[in-house]
């Protein structure tokens, strides 16, 4: 029987708690469920039920992708680092063997992992979204990739995790041997001191594309750095590692990686990514996951680093000294070993490395960095010439080191004569070894008995000289033409001499070397000798035509002296000479038939002599006068090398011709030094001033004093007054006069 209800004195009724749920349900029999609405609440409850039953920390129902990724949404913002967990937390179960349920997604591995332990369940510890010095990210999502990716493999707390990425990121050294595992010596730490460290505490977690390059840029007052080391010390891994630590500090940073040839800039690229890509599993990538990438993802000759934010265009890429491709703005640019024995074989190929390495530099932001590892080629490779440039620069912009193998201590330098060692003579004791643990003294001497030379640059780090140094002959053009002058420039300098020097060719082909008959004025020009090239005659001719070139030459410049290459049928030319010079009445002065070529040694022995003109033409001792042959002259001065050989297209014969002239005599060799004549010449000139005083005594008694006081007649090398050439000319002065 239903209990009464009874008025209350307020005047309003009273309700039983008992009666209560009668009303209600006649309440809701007013309004019933359709069918559609009750299972849609049966539905609702059995969700709640499993949901409830998920977070449990021992469940075996495991979220869907949405679901997990909306749970850790709770505590992670950034996209990425949100991916990387996720995924990290589904391998991480998997190895543990523990089901990746919503605990698991909601309070990590560690609380997961602490909940089995204690048979109950564990939350995650407190994190907050406050930004971590020196991270981009914050203290909530560095909390959760460490727990994801590392808390879990080993004994280390948070604090010790942040503590090891900031020494990551300020030391390099520290990140190669110690994380890394890197053979690393007394020599690499060294060399992170030498490159900048990197602050990143400094840099904004949100930073701007200005910030980042206003960052850069206060790294280092220095820009330029140029690493020049011993092969096989491991430079090219050492400078990866150094990369490694401005990506992580700057994930957005731009580097251009440049290598000699394309196949090695693929290699570069390669061993950067290798340090990302997932397949290593290494204790750097667990201690950032979120920089890793997947094994092959993107460009083979690039790498995108995941957790870059501003979206360059760029991030790494690489390419080659031979690349028709220079690349696009970058923030680093690095070349690794950007030259070898192929690119500085001459001087037009390390002209070419060199200005490629000068465009590429135009590529670089301001404020970046530019780094050259190398190992020396060449006296004149790009080493040097970035070298000579910072020696020669007031600022000295280029920081630089050269690491040899080993150095010879100072009380061994010398040895017991006071002379400078040799290689061979160096012992063990004598040197300090940069990197003994590799580049041990067994290994070491084993590459120098190989190979000397090629260790003294590869290892040693010395520069080597070119064999053909010597010889090797470069005439600037604005040099040669900076020395021609009108003849009225010399009209007031005094003649001390006039000769004549007869490069001789004896075809008459197309294609053949000329003849070159070159006259030359030794004067005194601003208070030292100096030689004039004043008259100057090309041509291909036979004997005949040759000889009376020869002595209209002679008739129009009046040469005192007179020197002709003594090769071929040359006593045939001296003949036609003196014919010709009888024909024409023409006096002959002395001439000095010169033997100048020696077999197989004739293009060295060339090159030497044409080499002589450089110092010359530097010292203001070489002048040339303006005429219809000047061109052509300076073309063939400028084209010589020494050592191509003359062909259709490229001839020596003036830089011949001038250069025996000036051997024969120019008083000074660069101003300073005496010419040492050789014997044929000094025999010669004894020959012709016995002669020389015939003639004066002959004039004296037939009265051709204006004559014999003009000039000597003819002077042959080692002249014999017994011959019957000089009989001949004795008899023909003789019918003359």
């Amino acid at each position: 029987m239903e209990k009464e209800i009874k008025p209350l004195e307020s005047g309003t009724a009273e309700v039983s708690t008992e009666t209560a749920p009668s009303i209600h349900r006649a309440a809701a029999k007013k309004t019933p469920l359709t069918p559609l609405e009750r299972v849609h609440r049966y539905r609702e409850r059995e969700k709640k039920k499993k949901l409830k039953a998920a977070y449990t920390y021992d469940s075996t129902l495991e979220p869907s992708k949405t679901e997990a990724k909306k749970i850790l949404e709770v505590r992670i913002q950034n996209n990425h680092v949100l991916d990387v967990v996720y995924e990290s937390l589904l391998r991480a179960s998997e190895q543990l063997g523990i089901t990746a349920n919503c605990h698991v997604f909601q309070n990590g591995i560690l609380a997961a992992l602490k909940s089995y332990d204690q048979k109950e369940a564990q939350t995650i510890a407190k994190t907050s979204d406050e930004p971590v010095s020196g991270e981009l990210l914050n203290h909530s999502e560095l909390f959760a990739l460490y727990d994801a990716s590392i808390a879990w493999r080993e004994e280390i707390s948070f604090e010790e995790f942040l503590q090891i990425r900031q020494n990551c990121k300020r030391d390099c050294f520290y990140l190669g041997k110690e994380i890394l595992q890197k053979d690393f010596a007394d020599c690499h730490r060294v060399w992170a001191d030498f490159f900048p460290k990197f602050d990143p505490t400094t840099l904004p977690p949100q930073y701007t594309q200005r910030q980042a390059i206003q960052w850069l840029d206060s790294q280092s007052i220095k820009k330029d750095f140029l690493l020049m080391a011993s092969r096989n010390s491991f430079k090219s891994s050492f400078n990866h590692i150094w990369l490694l630590t401005l990506i992580l500090c700057l994930p957005d940073v731009r580097i251009l990686l440049v290598s000699e040839t394309k196949p090695l800039s693929k290699d570069f690229i390669a061993a950067i990514r290798g340090y990302f890509e997932t397949d290593k599993n290494s204790r750097f990538q667990q201690l950032f996951p979120e920089f890793v990438i997947p094994v092959g993802d993107g460009s083979v000759l690039s790498l995108e680093v995941p957790l870059a934010r501003l979206r360059l265009a760029q991030s790494i890429e690489s390419t080659s000294m031979d690349s028709a491709v220079a690349g696009r703005r970058a923030d680093v640019i690095v070349f690794d070993d950007p030259i070898s024995d192929k690119t500085v074989g001459n001087e037009t190929q390390r002209l070419a490395s060199i200005a490629k390495h000068d465009s590429l530099k135009k590529l670089r932001e301001v404020g970046g960095l530019s780094v050259v590892l190398m190992t020396p080629w060449h006296e004149a490779d790009l080493g040097a010439e970035l070298l000579r440039r910072n020696l020669e620069d007031d600022d000295k912009p280029l920081a630089f080191r050269i690491d040899a193998a080993w150095i010879l201590k100072t009380e061994f330098v010398l040895n017991d004569e006071g002379k400078p060692r040799g290689l061979r003579e160096i012992k063990e004791h004598m040197v300090t070894l940069l990197f003994p643990e590799r580049l041990s003294w067994k290994f070491l001497k084993a590459e120098l008995r190989a190979n000397p030379a090629f260790f003294a640059s590869q290892n040693l780090c010395i520069f080597p000289r070119d064999e053909d140094a010597d010889i090797r002959c470069t005439f600037d053009e604005t040099k040669l033409r900076e020395h021609v002058k009108p003849m009225s420039f010399f009209s007031s300098d005094p003649i001390s001499k006039v000769c004549l020097s007869i490069d001789t060719a004896f075809s008459t082909a197309a294609s053949a070397d000329f003849s070159c008959i070159a006259c030359i004025k030794i004067v005194k020009h601003e208070d030292q000798d100096a030689a004039v090239v004043w008259d100057v005659d090309l041509g291909r001719w036979p004997y005949s035509e040759l000889a009376v070139h020869i002595v209209q030459s002679i008739e129009r410049n009046r040469p005192t002296e007179v020197v002709i290459e003594k090769q071929g049928p040359w006593e045939t030319l001296q003949r036609e000479i003196m014919k010709q010079a009888l024909y024409r009445n023409v006096v002959l002065p002395h001439i000095y038939f010169k033997n100048t070529t020696g077999g197989g040694t004739a293009p060295r022995a060339k090159s030497t002599r044409v080499k002589a003109l450089e110092p010359l033409l530097a010292d203001d001792q070489l002048w040339f006068v303006q005429a219809h042959w000047t061109d052509q002259c300076l073309e063939q001065l400028r084209r010589f090398d020494g050592l191509t050989r003359s062909s259709a297209t490229r001839k020596d014969d003036f830089p011949d011709a001038l250069a025996i002239g000036i051997q024969t005599y120019f008083p000074y060799h660069d101003g300073r030094k005496p010419i040492e004549k050789s014997e044929d010449q000094k025999a010669a000139e004894e020959s012709a001033m016995k002669e020389a005083r015939l003639r004066a005594m002959y004039a004296r008694m037939f009265g051709n004093n204006e004559t014999a006081a003009r000039q000597p007649e003819v002077q042959y090398e080692e002249p014999d007054s017994t011959s019957p050439l000089f009989r001949g000319i004795g008899s023909a002065l003789r019918r003359r006069n």
